[in-house]
């Protein structure tokens, strides 16, 4: 993550010559501090579905539900 922290500064300040910057109304700034997702938690917290003990077909199922408004 650190690596690709970097990167993204990086490459913002080559091409905008800062870290802060605006695409289509939405404000950046890469030298804050980003924010850590740890995404199979966040699933498990939304949904109820936890992605390591889940199998094939029940993720599907629990797609579709989330899917129709369900």
């Amino acid at each position: 993550m650190k690596f690709v922290t970097e990167l993204y500064r990086t490459l913002a300040k080559e091409v905008f010559g800062t870290t802060k910057f605006s695409v289509k109304g939405h404000d950046f700034d890469l030298a804050s501090e980003w924010t850590r997702i740890d995404y199979a938690e966040e699933i498990k917290k939304q949904t109820g579905v936890d992605i390591y003990k889940t199998s094939d077909s029940e993720l599907r199922k629990a797609l579709e539900k989330l899917k129709s408004g369900i």
